[in-house]
């Protein structure tokens, strides 16, 4: 049966979406976390024109 991942063995930037984690291990037998990154856009503030009358 597959459970929940615990809070502490996710990786999470909250300035990149993050994909694809994979392990890989060096030839010294070092383990690596391998993933995609990209960019999130940043917000823009928007101002509202409406007026109540």
């Amino acid at each position: 049966m597959i459970s929940p991942v615990p809070a502490s063995a996710k990786f999470i930037d909250n300035r990149y979406y993050i994909r694809g984690g994979s392990m890989v291990r060096d030839a010294d037998g070092k383990c690596h976390l391998s993933l995609q990154s990209l960019k999130k856009p940043k917000k823009r503030l928007t101002l509202s024109t409406s007026r109540s009358l």
